[in-house]
C-alpha cells in the first residue's frame, strides 16, 4: 500500500512538473540538507511536495519566475525556527522568497528553515496581502502557487511532534511597476 501512495505521488509530482511552466525548478532529497535559489530577478513561484511517513520527512519541490525586474539585491533570513517549533518569517517591504535552505534532524524528525529574500529593480510590493492556507494537511500533498500578480513574501508553519509533519500557510502580496 505505501508503495502504491508513493508510486502515486510521484507521478503527482512528475504532472505538475510537466504542466507548469518554470524557469526552474528544484525537490530535496528525503533526510537530506538542502538549498535552492532561484536565478537573479525571478521568485518562488510554485510550492508543492509529499510526505513520506517510512521517512517521516517531506519532499519540497519549488519553481521559479521571473519577475520582469532587473537585477536584484538580496540577504538570508537565517534559521527562523527551532526542532519542533513555529516557523513564522516575512520579508523586508519589497521582497519576495527568491530561495529557501532546510536542515533535517532524524533524532527530531523535523527541519529547520532558511529563507533568501529578494528584491527586483522596478517591482514593489503593495499592501494587496492575503495568508493563504493551510496548503496542506498533515501527511498529506502540498501544493501552493500566488494568485496572479502576487509573490511569496512569508510563511508560517507549525509542527506536530505525533505525525512528524509541518503544515503551512504563505503570505502573498500583489508585486507592481514602482
Amino acid at each position: 500500500m505505501q508503495r502504491l501512495i508513493l508510486l502515486s505521488a510521484t507521478v503527482l509530482l512528475a504532472a505538475i512538473c510537466y504542466i507548469t511552466p518554470v524557469e526552474s525548478q528544484f525537490c530535496n532529497s528525503l533526510d537530506r540538507y538542502h538549498s535552492f535559489v532561484c536565478p537573479s530577478g525571478h521568485a518562488i513561484s510554485n510550492v508543492y511536495g509529499y510526505h513520506d511517513d517510512g521517512k517521516e520527512d517531506r519532499v519540497y519541490c519549488y519553481n521559479c519566475e521571473n519577475t520582469q525586474g532587473s537585477g536584484s539585491s538580496c540577504y538570508r533570513t537565517g534559521y527562523v525556527n527551532h526542532y519542533d517549533c513555529p516557523v513564522a518569517v516575512l520579508c523586508k517591504p519589497n521582497h519576495f522568497f527568491a530561495g529557501v535552505r532546510s536542515v533535517h534532524s532524524n533524532d527530531k524528525e523535523d527541519r529547520r528553515f532558511d529563507f533568501q529574500c529578494c528584491s527586483s529593480g522596478g517591482k514593489c510590493t503593495t499592501n494587496n496581502c492575503k495568508l493563504v492556507g493551510p496548503v496542506n494537511d498533515f501527511d498529506g500533498y502540498m501544493s501552493y502557487r500566488p494568485n496572479a500578480g502576487k509573490v511569496i513574501v512569508g510563511a508560517f508553519s507549525w509542527h506536530r511532534s505525533s505525525k512528524e509533519d509541518r503544515q503551512w500557510w504563505y503570505q502573498e502580496c500583489e508585486l507592481q511597476d514602482c
